[in-house]
């Protein structure tokens, strides 16, 4: 995490703009930004400076476009699980400036948490072209799950949301953006912890395989109707990404990428 991300009046600025109106009790510590910064998560608000090298300007709205698509899906693997009925989301540009900073609103304020404890530290942490360890990300998932009190959820659907946030991540590594983290990684060491194993009535006879698919299987149902976001998740900003839209709907139109400052 830079010290110039802590020490740019832009920063500043539009945490200061955001607690006013998310979190006003803490809007006078100005002069603290992880402390707004995550007093913000709490509040649903989840904050990301990002910087794209040079050699990736061209592509710059694309690549900012998949990031905050993966933290989407990411976000709605959670709630679906854990928060069904708190599934709102959108992201904004925070400005019109350079280099982009990225706003996040969303209903279910454990998981914006969580992303601000784990998920936007870590990424900020990760060196470009540093190895990825798996064990290492199941690791990060089993943290936030333990936050999220979803260790208690089915063996089945545990192991998917181990598995699916990995890939999550993984995706988050991948991609040639630099996220800057306002908030520090919540343990202050990292041991890698594996989820409990599936229960088991007989421990020395392994699990069957799965099932294969019936050919006659029945289609599944279809999607429930999508909820219309609350007037709080509504912003002057081009929203960019709003998993609230219908799925026949045409995408919303793509704002221009933020012009540079000068």
């Amino acid at each position: 995490m830079s010290l110039a991300v802590h020490a740019s009046p832009r920063l500043s600025a539009l945490l200061r703009s955001l607690a006013q109106r998310h979190a006003p009790h803490v809007a006078h510590r100005s002069d603290d930004l992880t402390a707004l910064a995550l007093e913000l998560a709490i509040n649903g608000v989840l904050v990301i400076p990002l910087h794209v090298p040079q050699t990736h300007q061209a592509q710059q709205h694309d690549l900012v476009s998949e990031l905050v698509s993966i933290y989407g899906s990411f976000y709605r693997l959670l709630t679906d699980a854990l928060f069904p009925s708190l599934r709102a989301i959108n992201a904004n540009y925070a400005d019109a400036e350079q280099p982009p900073v990225i706003v996040f609103e969303a209903a279910a304020l454990p998981v914006t948490e969580a992303f601000a404890n784990y998920v936007v530290p870590y990424c900020a942490m990760r060196r470009p072209n540093q190895p990825i360890s798996v064990p290492e990300l199941q690791g990060i998932v089993y943290f936030m799950l333990e936050d999220l009190e979803g260790l208690d959820v089915e063996p089945a659907i545990q192991r998917d949301l181990t598995q699916r946030g990995t890939d999550y991540l993984t995706r988050l590594l991948a991609l040639p953006v630099q996220q800057q983290s306002l908030t520090p990684f919540l343990r202050k060491k990292f041991v890698y912890l594996a989820p409990p194993p599936p229960e088991s009535p007989i421990a020395s006879t392994p699990p069957p395989p799965p099932e294969a698919p019936r050919p006659t299987q029945a289609p599944p149902p279809p999607p429930e109707a999508p909820r219309s976001p609350s007037p709080r998740f509504q912003s002057s900003i081009p929203i960019f990404f709003d998993l609230d839209q219908p799925s026949d709907a045409p995408p919303p139109p793509v704002p221009p990428p933020p012009r540079s400052s000068g």
